[in-house]
C-alpha cells in the first residue's frame, strides 16, 4: 500500500521511505498534501 492511501485510511501522517534521504524525508499526509523535512 501507499504512503499516500495509508495516510488517508488512518489519518496520520505517513513517511515515504522510498524517498528518503540522509537529509529528507517525505511525509504524505490524511489531506492529500505532501511534506518535505530537510536536515542539515
Amino acid at each position: 500500500m501507499s504512503a499516500a492511501l495509508t495516510a488517508r485510511s488512518t489519518g496520520k501522517p505517513v513517511e515515504d521511505l522510498s524517498q528518503r534521504t540522509e537529509s529528507t524525508r517525505v511525509l504524505a499526509n490524511p489531506d492529500s498534501i505532501w511534506t518535505l523535512d530537510c536536515y542539515s
